[in-house]
């Protein structure tokens, strides 16, 4: 990691080739480790540190992409520099990429990272008032009296600030934990209320098309989940219906999956379902879940509707679409729409969700 982008830029000058093949394969592998254990952290920081331009289409888009995959709720502090943050953010913007962390996590990364340059008091200070992503809903901030720890993050940020999408903070979170921080300039603050105030639609609380997955820590163990993370297979053991929900949660915005039932099981489900669910249950009986049947019955709680058509054939294709705001859950079988509103209060964090069982085969389609 110390020298590894001195070694690259040194065989590229010298035109050295084989070196820098070498140099670019062992960064490709310290990038490409998964989730928190990539080195692209240290790396970026490095090159902001040493000042290596970012329009290099080699080094710079392989950490940046790598970066896009790292949760900033479980990043280490101190891995990540400010200099190298701004970098990923000014970068990024130039492209429609996929996070896997919400805006809000990016913002509270930064705030915090500019804190911990300060003094350890002034981090703690605002670590307890910053809550990660999966605990912010229902949080209510504290303001924060120490002006000069404000006044201080908010000169260090500076221009970071440009590059952070104020829509993506539901208002809410602005309202309950930014603003009584007195952090972000109160122009940004303003402009993102009267925007979200006047969208017909909200924004994804996370940036790009979300790259849902099955997620392999929701799941029966009767399940079998493909290596890539987008096929779901029954075992011949699940004889009852198990569930599996995709891996990253839903709290605002419109969302859309598209899944293809390559093998039916006499029935299938497809919908939406909240934290709190059991993958040994079918879906149909849980509470926070709502899904569509392949008999064509919407079921949520264990009451069911009528909403269209039978349509339990193999490679059934099927788009779910939730519309958090308006609470609305929509369902194109085959380029057939049925839509259903939504009556009761949805929860904090949504998810995909299907159940099976054997022979049943489940695939997420790219958008």
């Amino acid at each position: 990691v110390d020298n590894v982008i001195e070694i690259f830029n040194a065989a590229d000058f010298f035109l050295l080739e084989k070196l820098r093949k070498l140099a670019f394969e062992s960064l490709k592998r310290l990038c490409n480790e998964d989730g928190n254990e990539s080195k692209s952290p240290e790396l970026l920081s490095r090159m902001a540190k040493l000042t290596v331009p970012l329009d290099d289409g080699t080094i710079a888009d392989c950490i940046i992409n790598s970066m896009t995959k790292i949760s900033f709720d479980t990043l280490g502090f101190g891995r990540l520099s400010l200099e190298g943050l701004h970098h990923f953010l000014s970068k990024s913007c130039e492209k429609s990429m996929q996070f896997v962390s919400s805006e809000y996590s990016i913002l509270r990364f930064a705030i915090l990272t500019a804190a911990s340059t300060i003094s350890h008091e002034a981090f703690l200070a605002l670590e307890k008032r910053l809550p990660t992503w999966e605990k912010v809903n229902g949080y209510s901030n504290n303001i924060l009296t120490n002006k000069k720890i404000s006044e201080s993050v908010t000169n260090i940020l500076g221009s970071l600030f440009e590059y952070i999408d104020f829509r993506r903070i539901d208002a809410k979170i602005l309202e309950k934990i930014i603003e009584p921080l007195h952090i972000v300039p109160s122009s940004n603050i303003v402009d993102s209320y009267r925007l979200q105030a006047c969208e017909k639609t909200s924004f994804s609380a996370f940036r790009g098309l979300l790259n849902f997955k099955w997620d392999k820590n929701s799941c029966s163990p009767t399940l079998n989940i493909s290596n890539d993370g987008y096929t779901v297979t029954a075992s011949q053991r699940t004889k009852e219906y198990q569930c599996v929900r995709t891996n990253i949660p839903m709290s605002s915005g419109i969302h859309e999956l598209c899944i293809l039932i390559e093998r039916t099981c006499n029935y299938s489900w497809i919908g939406i379902c909240g934290d709190a669910f059991d993958p040994s249950k079918n879906a149909k009986h849980q509470r926070n879940a709502w899904v569509l049947c392949t008999s064509g019955e919407l079921y949520h709680n264990n009451e069911h509707t009528k909403v269209t058509q039978n349509f339990d054939r193999d490679n059934t294709k099927i788009v779910v679409q939730i519309d958090i705001k308006k609470s609305t859950l929509t369902f194109t079988i085959n380029e057939k729409r049925c839509s259903t509103s939504i009556k009761e209060s949805l929860p904090s964090k949504l998810y995909f969700y299907t159940s099976l069982r054997y022979p049943g085969i489940v695939k997420i389609l790219p958008r």
